[in-house]
């Protein structure tokens, strides 16, 4: 499941991943390597088709903040940035070797202006875009780094072979030592039987 859900979404979705899909290009990412770069422009949208990517940027004291991850079947975009001509608030970086198809925004004008509706197909997005940053927003400032840690494994069960321990750190909200004293300690906790 994609930390970025676009319930409600899903027929935008399905018409911009066969847009992406047909008219994109292949590009592949080592691990580190930035499809997006805070304070740079970043004119692509790109489908992510194997690997995985952090969206991160450092707080006031220099330390990487991790707001979200997307991985195999999500979308990577500075895509609010880039509409309004903006550069990019945050790094988009792969957790390890990833492979996209990117299009770029402005080489598909007519497909995002297009009507939906009462709507154009952009509005529709945005929408989307906004409440589900307001749903994250909402989870960091209400959850414990504990239930950031559990609604983070039961999205990405695998995420400790694909991402590092200080990713996971950062994006809970806690530094690496205590993420790991944690998980020793719910190593240790009786499981509740079936």
């Amino acid at each position: 499941m994609p930390d970025f859900d676009f319930t409600g979404a899903e027929g935008e979705l399905a018409a911009l991943r066969r847009l992406v899909l047909a008219e994109g290009e292949r590009r592949v990412l080592a691990r580190g390597e930035r499809f997006a770069q805070r304070g740079e422009p970043c004119p692509c949208l790109a489908y992510v088709r194997r690997g995985g990517f952090k969206y991160a940027t450092p707080d006031s004291l220099g330390r990487e903040r991790i707001l979200a991850f997307a991985f195999e079947g999500d979308f990577v975009s500075a895509y609010v940035a880039a509409r309004l001509g903006r550069p990019a608030l945050m790094d988009i970086a792969a957790v390890e070797r990833s492979v996209v198809v990117q299009i770029r925004l402005d080489a598909h004008t007519d497909f995002f202006e297009h009507s939906v509706g009462e709507r154009t197909y952009v509005s529709r997005l945005a929408e989307a875009i906004a409440a589900q940053h307001v749903d994250r927003l909402v989870r960091l400032v209400g959850q414990t780094p504990r239930e950031r840690y559990f609604d983070l494994l039961r999205r990405v069960p695998d995420v400790f072979s694909r991402v590092s321990l200080r990713d996971v750190a950062a994006y809970v909200g806690i530094d690496p030592a205590t993420l790991s004293r944690m998980r020793t300690a719910l190593l240790r906790e009786p499981r509740p039987k079936p």
